[in-house]
């Protein structure tokens, strides 16, 4: 199948307004308790090959691409890999193994960083 350059666009688009309302979500999440960010940082690589790899056009696309995404990305040693991954740059980003006093504070930093960062590409892409 090949798609036209609007169809193009419009995926973008929502792909983008869709990264927007995670980032929200996480931003909003991890305020309320830091122990969220962590898994936030795991989820976010899935959550993006979700949106890049699945495709709703007709449910039996739906079904195929979902079923191919899932094989791809939840095999158990992708899914350590992603912890580990996560957990490492938690433990890089962040002072929680020198300071974990400071480590909630961090981590609700980041989380709102994140949020207004997808917030002004949305924005640029948006007058583009």
């Amino acid at each position: 199948m090949v798609l036209s350059a609007s169809s193009n666009a419009s995926q973008s688009a929502a792909f983008h307004r869709n990264r927007e309302l995670f980032d929200a979500w996480v931003c909003e999440r991890s305020s309320e308790n830091c122990k969220f960010a962590p898994f936030a940082e795991f989820i976010a690589p899935l959550f993006d090959s979700f949106m890049e790899s699945v495709c709703a056009h007709s449910s039996e696309e739906l079904s195929r691409s979902l079923l191919l995404w899932h094989s791809e990305h939840f095999s158990q040693s992708k899914l350590r890999q992603s912890v580990l991954s996560a957990l490492t740059d938690i433990g890089k980003s962040t002072s929680v193994l020198t300071a974990p006093a400071k480590f909630p504070e961090e981590l609700r930093v980041k989380a709102r960083s994140n949020e207004s960062s997808t917030s002004s590409r949305i924005d640029q892409q948006s007058l583009s």
